[in-house]
């Protein structure tokens, strides 16, 4: 398969992923949980240095896909999910040293309302972490305290706060 022209490299130190903020019908959103006694020990460097991390879903763009399908394939890949996008929350850029090299690492993130949830994918890169419907408000003060490690990428705080004035404004007159 031909690595994905959003992929970082040697001759590209750029990385393009979509990320999603997924939520239920209650506003709960569904968070990858980790720490390091669930983590592989190939995995540990995802930690970032910290014993435990919540990351909202994200996936790297291939070839050929619109941000949509990029979407649509990273929650069913990631989490056994369909949903449909509702808006875009804009997006996050980082610097991040990983074992494969230094990046920089531009993030598109999408608030996507659950359609319906299948079987997980046990395949997939983040099939070891657990997934945990969260309520965002309890998440900003996590997400600001993961700010220090060495994944500043973990700091998705700010796509959160979006997230909740947009959703608090869509459903308010409900």
């Amino acid at each position: 398969m031909e690595r994905s022209f959003y992929y970082h490299s040697e001759e590209a130190q750029y990385h393009l992923s979509v990320g999603m903020v997924l939520f239920n019908a209650s506003g709960k959103v569904c968070m990858h949980f980790y720490d390091r006694t669930s983590t592989p020990a190939d995995k540990v460097h995802h930690l970032g240095g910290l014993e435990a991390i919540y990351s909202l879903i994200r996936e790297s763009v291939e070839n050929g896909e619109t941000l949509h399908q990029a979407v649509a394939r990273g929650l069913l890949e990631e989490t056994g999910c369909t949903g449909r996008p509702r808006v875009f929350l804009g997006s996050l850029r980082d610097n991040l040293s990983t074992p494969g090299g230094d990046f920089e690492k531009t993030t598109l993130y999408h608030a996507v309302e659950l359609v319906a949830c299948g079987e997980r994918p046990t395949d997939d890169s983040m099939a070891f972490t657990e997934l945990r419907w969260v309520d965002p408000y309890e998440l900003i003060p996590v997400m600001i305290a993961q700010r220090n490690s060495k994944r500043p990428d973990l700091d998705e705080s700010e796509i959160l706060k979006r997230f909740i004035e947009w959703h608090t404004h869509q459903y308010s007159h409900i």
